[in-house]
């Protein structure tokens, strides 16, 4: 439970162990070996013990090495041990519990500070005026009624033979999965200190072996899944409870809803501090772009892209004060060294790259500009914009989102259904349409009384009717910015609808997850393909796109505001058997949206260059991740745009790249006839299982429920 400083990996073992006197050479040997053991399991928690007990190689270690261990479990560790996860010693030591106490009060004091710099008038717009009736009489009943109805469901469906019968054979194939990977990691540390070329072929033939039962297991895993998540479709709440349990869940929300310490929650959840120089004025953002867009993280992109400016055009003035003769548009031709230390650093600060990892994005810039200003420890200045941005900027957004994931009520009701094996609840959203808070949350950051400290808005916006520019307009001493997240459509429903339900492959869910302040995985908030407007069906993308697009045109030609453009280019993409790179991995389109990897599309088109040209490249997915670790990956691109043609010139380019990226389907149809193969048994044999074995497996088990139950599987699959 130390961190040895010869090697990066967190341990069991610390430097003391192996110098202890009173230990024998032998034990040692084991501390090492049970420490390789450790490492080889990845285990880094020290209450992880079912993963640790069950492995073939702790089962080898000598009974009073094993026993040692357990004895040192229920000891507090001592420095200078590091722990990874620590919950349950944290729980049970009142050093710790005080530093927590401690840590929550300090949290309610900087909130507490946050909402008094509303004042009087921006409380009064966030909590009502006259105040909404406040109880929680309507939640109480509703938890218990919850509980006792979600224990009944629970039986209910355990006591399903089809589902018994699905989830025994998942079991089943879990226990072959384990058994191949502790013989791959036994057969590896059999081939450490091995220098016989013999035996490192037949264990290298050896593990290709259990790799390959690994694969074909997990493949009757996943297809076993598959059938238990038709067995358990989306359910709604009328399903899974009853009428009167939705009406309770209907006024519970609504009670939240008016709650005061709720209202208080969702502002201090939308108010997010970015490092930076203070916005002066301060900055009324607005984001448009349909829906699933990925408007909230462009948000924090365009933040960072407009504190970077302000942080540099601040130096650019601290550097003039040294040498007049500076012009930043030009190159230094001075001889003053401090001013020569501003431009490295603005440089330095210039190349981040934030499109892959935004908040780190502000930890390089926090870390480039702090070391320069420890070089002007005597400038006044260079210290006050230092605390400046420590400050950093408060930016309140008027996002749905956060009133959702705030809602105690709506967690509860998702996760219960997650636990249940259902991967979501269909009308969860349509059901909690009392929580309204956003357009609550923005009036009361406009209506702060705080004038030393004003509050930044930011308003992700899907425009289903467009605005004038002149809503847009400076006003109330603001400075408004108006920006626009162009994405691919089938891509954004593949991303909308993959978060709104848990998938057929994702692992059991525990009922241990059902708490009122933790996140659910899912939104269960169905991404809507189509709106209807005045009765008609209108294509909900095209709407959103076309109406924020139109927005952002009509600003530019007005003038006087700032305006962006910013080139979200997610796309998902799937591997598929028997080809070779690049033409291994195909983009996902809305007929197939099973992806096994999403990333943005010049990576993509990057990964497709080296591939072709360099035989050495790694497959998508590990050039993916040796890519993301290295802090090389593309993102959302952020560009100001003054003019229409500017614009025009933005989303042409990304309509060329996709272009290019995406054959037609006759030219790769071609392309395979040409090859010799058949292109209609390709595309069939893409979307079936692609081992026979699976297969087979698989249709037994559906008929055998198929007979349990004497229903058809696919009956609840389509209601």
């Amino acid at each position: 439970m130390a961190t040895n400083s010869d090697n990066e990996k967190s341990t069991f073992l610390s430097r003391d162990d192996l110098l202890n006197p009173q230990l024998s050479q032998p034990q040692k040997n084991n501390l090492v070996a049970f420490n390789q053991i450790l490492m080889q399991l990845e285990i880094t928690d020290p209450w992880d013990l079912a993963k640790l007990v069950d492995s073939v190689h702790y089962q080898k270690l000598p009974d009073d090495f094993k026993k040692r261990f357990q004895e040192r479990l229920s000891q507090p560790p001592q420095p200078p041990y590091s722990w990874v996860k620590i919950d349950n010693y944290y729980d049970n030591n009142e050093k710790m519990q005080a530093k927590k106490q401690k840590e929550k009060q300090k949290q309610e004091q900087k909130e507490q500070t946050i909402f008094d710099r509303l004042g009087d008038k921006g409380q009064k717009a966030l909590l009502g005026d006259p105040l909404p009736p406040q109880s929680q009489e309507k939640r109480r009943l509703f938890f218990e009624k919850y509980a006792e109805l979600l224990e009944k469901k629970r039986q209910e469906i355990d006591s399903n033979p089809k589902i018994n019968l699905f989830k025994e054979g998942i079991k089943r194939q879990e226990r072959f999965i384990k058994q191949a990977k502790d013989s791959i990691a036994d057969l590896e540390k059999q081939k450490i200190g091995n220098d016989n070329p013999k035996d490192i072929e037949r264990l290298d033939e050896e593990i290709k072996k259990h790799k390959r039962d690994l694969d074909e297991h997990t493949k009757k895993r996943d297809e076993i899944q598959q059938e238990l998540y038709k067995a358990l479709p989306p359910t709604n709440m009328k399903e899974m409870f009853n009428e009167e349990m939705v009406k309770l869940y209907k006024e519970a929300i609504e009670e939240e809803n008016n709650s005061i310490e709720f209202r208080k929650a969702v502002f201090m959840h939308a108010t997010d501090n970015f490092y930076g120089p203070k916005f002066s004025p301060p900055v009324d953002l607005t984001l448009g772009g349909a829906s699933g867009t990925g408007k909230s993280y462009a948000t924090k992109l365009l933040i960072f892209d407009l504190s970077r400016k302000n942080l540099i055009n601040k130096l650019d003035k601290i550097a003039e004060g040294y040498d007049p003769s500076f012009n930043p548009k030009e190159p230094y031709g001075g001889n003053d060294q401090r001013v020569k230390d501003i431009i490295a650093a603005k440089t330095k600060i210039t190349e981040i790259n934030p499109a892959a990892d935004v908040d780190k994005a502000f930890e390089a810039m926090k870390s480039h500009f702090e070391q320069l200003a420890g070089k002007f420890e005597d400038d006044e200045k260079m210290q006050a914009l230092k605390r400046e941005c420590v400050k950093g900027n408060d930016v309140v957004a008027k996002d749905g989102g956060k009133e959702r994931e705030m809602s105690q009520v709506r967690q509860v009701m998702l996760h219960g259904a997650l636990s249940l094996g259902y991967p979501g609840i269909s009308d969860l959203h349509s059901k909690s349409k009392k929580l309204k808070l956003k357009i609550l949350v923005k009036k009361a950051a406009l209506n702060a009384e705080s004038e030393a400290e004003p509050f930044n808005t930011a308003t992700p916006n899907t425009f289903s009717k467009e605005i004038t520019p002149s809503a847009i307009k400076q006003k109330d001493g603001r400075r408004p910015v108006v920006a626009f997240v162009d994405a691919y459509a089938d891509q954004t429903e593949i991303s909308g609808t993959d978060r709104a339900y848990r998938k057929a492959t994702d692992a059991p869910y525990s009922p241990e997850n059902i708490k009122a302040n933790k996140f659910p995985p899912v939104e269960s908030k169905i991404y809507e393909a189509t709106v209807k407007i005045a009765g008609i069906a209108i294509n909900a993308f095209k709407q959103g796109f076309d109406n924020s697009l139109g927005v952002l045109k009509k600003t530019i030609e007005a003038g006087g505001v700032e305006c962006y453009h910013l080139n979200n280019k997610l796309i998902h993409v799937r591997e598929v058997a028997g080809k070779l790179p690049p033409e291994n991995w195909v983009v996902c389109d809305s007929a197939n949206r099973k992806y096994d990897l999403k990333l943005n599309e010049v990576d993509f088109e990057r990964w497709k260059l080296a591939a072709k040209t360099n035989a050495g490249t790694p497959n998508l997915n590990k050039w993916y991740a040796q890519q993301k670790k290295e802090g090389t990956l593309e993102g959302i691109v952020v560009s100001r745009v003054q003019t229409l043609a500017a614009l025009e010139q933005q989303m042409k380019s990304k309509e060329t790249e996709r272009k290019a990226s995406a054959p037609p389907r006759r030219d790769h149809l071609r392309t395979l006839v040409t090859q010799g193969q058949n292109p209609e048994k390709i595309a069939k044999s893409e979307s079936e299982p692609s081992s026979k074995r699976t297969r087979t497996l698989v249709s037994r088990l559906v008929e055998r429920a198929q007979t349990l139950t004497n229903t058809d599987p696919n009956k609840n699959r389509n209601r």
